[in-house]
C-alpha cells in the first residue's frame, strides 16, 4: 500500500505534513514500526509510496543546514485508519509542532 491508497483525510493530513518539512529543507526518513524502508529523502512521490505500508507510519525528520553532528529534527507518528486523527503523537519542539499546527483546522 501507499499513500494513494490510503483514507482521503489521511492523505491529504500527511501530504500537507510532509510538504511542508520537505519545503523547509528537511529530509524524511520512513519507517512502519519495525524497519525504515527509506532513508534521508526530500522526493515528496518516493516518501508517499513507502507511507502506509502497514498500520503506523513514522517519519522521522533531519535538516542537513543545523550545526552539529545531529541534524535530526524530531519525529511524527501516523496510525492509519484513524482517519481525521491519523496524527497520533509527535517530537515536542518547535519545528514538528508547527508541521503539525498545519493540519489542525482539518475537520
Amino acid at each position: 500500500m501507499s499513500i494513494s491508497q490510503i483514507d482521503i483525510i489521511e492523505r491529504l493530513i500527511i501530504e500537507r505534513i510532509l510538504k511542508a518539512a520537505i519545503d523547509a529543507s528537511m529530509k524524511v526518513t520512513v519507517s512502519d514500526g519495525e524497519d525504515e524502508t527509506l532513508v534521508d529523502s526530500s522526493d515528496l512521490k518516493e516518501i508517499g509510496y513507502h507511507v502506509g505500508s502497514s498500520d503506523e507510519t513514522i517519519i522521522k525528520l533531519t535538516d542537513d543546514a543545523l550545526p552539529g553532528a545531529s541534524k535530526r529534527v524530531g519525529w511524527m507518528l501516523f496510525i492509519h485508519g484513524n482517519g481525521i486523527d491519523v496524527l497520533s503523537d509527535y517530537s515536542a519542539n518547535a519545528r514538528t509542532e508547527s508541521l503539525a499546527d498545519l493540519v489542525a483546522d482539518i475537520e
